[in-house]
């Protein structure tokens, strides 16, 4: 099974400091802070990292969520097309799972405070 993993700013590190950049999001940084962030490396995922990752993912789906329940979940519009391609994609990625012969109920169990 082959999959692109990405992460988000919380699992990448400054090279220097080895603090975590600070997210543009929650409030609006300097052009010094911005160029901080360019600086950071991201963070070498464990195999449990991209596991849970994937275990997670797929979960909504795995348990029978119809697109629409799926959206109110996860906070998706149901008239969006971005929000359709993610459903799609883990619902694929549910299906790559299931090829994998893993006891996904263990593992949800496993990943519950991960």
């Amino acid at each position: 099974m082959a999959i692109e993993y990405t992460s988000g700013h919380g699992f990448r590190t400054h090279p220097v400091t080895g603090k975590p950049p600070r997210c543009p999001w929650d409030y609006t940084l300097t052009v010094h802070e911005m160029e901080e962030n360019k600086k950071t490396t991201p963070n070498e995922p464990t195999l449990l990292d991209v596991l849970y990752s994937l275990v997670t993912d797929s979960s909504g789906v795995r348990h029978g969520q119809s697109f629409e329940e799926w959206c109110g979940e996860y906070g998706y519009d149901t008239d969006s097309r971005s929000a359709e391609k993610v459903f799609d994609a883990c619902v694929d990625q549910w299906r790559n799972l299931i090829r994998l012969d893993l006891d996904l109920d263990a593992m949800e169990i496993l990943f519950e405070d991960y």
